[in-house]
């Protein structure tokens, strides 16, 4: 299994210059996975396609990229993962939900991974590639653009709520600063009305003034004038499961391999006297059971003496 080269981070290969002595130096990476500096891809690449130095694969200027990954190893799994994916991105429908067959078809994909990755059988594994590639063209051209739709789904939905988060808070803010106003307007129509009407008493005019006050924005309204149409609908939302949810529900309650009695002869008990009838009344009025104390004590000793069964 061919390794990549281990080098400084921050030293190109080729020319041997590291940031030390030049800090404003900049690496790139090629398709092969080897760094060279700016200043080496500029004179090696300069006419054209050249080979590698390093590997001597064929390259040209415009296939150095900025490394994302400070680990070379880490880099060439995720370019190569990227890359198989577009190819093999078969789903579990296409194999009519035979989760066995997804299974199968899911580790042929990782083991063609494992020999791109690490240069295992790379001539035979790349001729696997381009003859799936060829067989399946329909297919795969038909779950990149599904791909693509529930990519634009998704990124629509995250800015819808992006919008809707900030329209929201204008609305709020907006309504916080109507509401300070008419506040404000009443209390001065209160206090004119308390200066100028001596008849009236000040209970009715504050109940009028009250009364008469404008109410604030509805904020439901307002989102609804000022959101965009939704246009993700292309993609059938999975059903919410609109269930309540009941603290009660046994239903993740696991299989117990124990039985407990409903009485034994506990000293640790014994001062409570739960067998005189007021102080069996006044712990099961509390919630209370000796049962829960049988329980917890006998799965704590067989806690993990059952696991796996």
């Amino acid at each position: 299994m061919a390794s990549l080269p281990v080098i400084d981070a921050d030293t190109c290969p080729v020319c041997k210059s590291d940031r030390y002595l030049n800090p404003t130096m900049k690496l790139l990476v090629s398709p092969c996975f080897h760094k060279m500096c700016e200043t080496c891809i500029n004179r090696l690449f300069l006419q054209g396609p050249a080979p590698c130095p390093i590997c001597k694969v064929i390259l040209r200027k415009s296939n150095f990229v900025a490394q994302t990954f400070e680990d070379l190893y880490v880099e060439k799994e995720v370019q190569t993962r990227k890359r198989i994916g577009r190819v093999y991105n078969k789903r579990l429908e296409d194999f009519k939900g035979n989760l066995r067959a997804y299974n199968d078809y899911l580790e042929d994909v990782e083991e063609i991974m494992f020999n791109l990755i690490n240069d295992v059988d790379v001539k035979e594994t790349n001729e696997r590639i381009k003859k799936y590639e060829q067989e399946n063209k329909d297919l795969i051209n038909a779950n990149l653009q599904k791909q693509l739709i529930e990519e634009k789904a998704v990124h629509n939905r995250l800015d819808r709520e992006k919008k809707e988060k900030q329209i929201r808070k204008e609305a709020y803010e907006q309504a916080i600063i109507e509401e300070a106003k008419v506040k404000l307007q009443a209390r001065e129509e209160i206090i004119k009305r308390l200066a100028s009407e001596e008849d009236a008493s000040a209970q009715s005019i504050i109940a009028d003034a009250v009364a008469k006050r404008s109410k604030a924005p509805d904020i439901t309204k307002f989102l609804q004038e000022r959101l965009p149409t939704a246009d993700d609908t292309s993609i059938e939302a999975e059903p919410e499961d609109t269930t309540p949810f009941d603290p009660m529900d046994y239903t993740y309650q696991t299989t117990t391999y124990t039985a407990v009695r409903d009485s034994y002869i506990d000293p640790w008990l014994a001062h409570l006297r739960l067998n005189e009838p007021p102080r069996a009344e006044a712990a099961k009025a509390s919630g209370f059971a000796p049962r829960f104390t049988y329980e917890r004590a006998i799965g704590a000793a067989f806690s993990g003496v059952f696991a796996g069964l």
